[in-house]
Parts: C-alpha cells; structure tokens; sequence
C-alpha cells in the first residue's frame, strides 16, 4: 500500500465521522433523544407475566374437626401440667 491510498483511506473515515458527529449533534440540540432516567429498585416489567391456572379453594375444616383437635391439645397441656406439678409437690415435702 502506498501513502496517497492510506491518505485517501484516512479522509474517507473522516468524512464518514463528520456526518455522524453532524447527525448526533442535531439531534442533541432538537432534544429529541430523552435522558436516560433510572430509578432505584427493580424496573417493572415490559411483558406482563403469562395467566396461570387458578389455584384451588383452600380446604376448610368443620367445627367439629376442629373443637376434636382442641380437646386434644388441653388434653395434653393437662398432661404436661401433671408432670411439671408432681415433682414441685415431691420437692416441698422434703423440706
């Protein structure tokens, strides 16, 4: 390669430069490109999530069902209350 073709490489990307700085200098005097703004957090999303399948009911538990599940758990605070009592009661007998 010889200078003059190097030389002449060089004017085109020059050219090529000075169009583009042109074209981005008027657009940034029309104000037409918008300032990037960013917010804190996560950005919202541009699709919105695909429907699912509805959930099912939650099951519910009849009144019976849940007084037998009551008497059950007085029943066994009855039984814890026995045990920590009976070693009190063993305790003050010794003094």
């Amino acid at each position: 390669m010889d200078i003059s073709s190097i030389i002449s490489a060089i004017d085109k990307e020059l050219a090529s430069l000075q169009a583009a700085r042109v074209s981005i200098a008027a657009l940034a005097s029309t104000g037409s490109v918008a300032p990037v703004r960013r917010g804190r957090g996560r950005p919202p999303h541009a699709v919105p999530a695909p429907v699912t399948a509805p959930k099912p009911a939650k099951r519910k538990m009849s009144a019976a069902g849940r007084a037998r599940i009551v008497a059950a758990q007085k029943a066994r605070w009855a039984a814890m209350k026995a045990i920590a009592a009976a070693p009190a009661k063993k305790s003050a007998a010794k003094k």
